[in-house]
């Protein structure tokens, strides 16, 4: 992304559950999980079928590091998408 480091702040969730968890908690984060985690407490935009399907979501409205991820995996990404 732009050469730009890991964020140092990153949180890692051990299950689904908790990951979303975590993301319901914490106003602008990600997380990437499987789409049976998306209901009315987290936002889950659609992207595009990687290797297989994967759930991106959030808290709110998208916040700016997340439609980041989307316009990169829309745009120049898909040059690592295997279709």
């Amino acid at each position: 992304m732009d050469g730009e480091p890991y964020s140092k702040t990153a949180v890692e969730a051990s299950t689904a559950p908790d990951l979303k968890a975590k993301v319901v908690a914490t106003p602008g984060s990600i997380g990437l999980s499987f789409v049976s985690l998306a209901d009315n407490a987290v936002l889950a935009p659609e992207i595009p079928l990687l290797e297989r399907p994967i759930t991106m979501i959030t808290k709110g409205e998208i916040p700016f590091s997340m439609q980041k991820v989307l316009d990169y995996i829309r745009g120049e990404g898909q040059k690592f998408i295997i279709k």
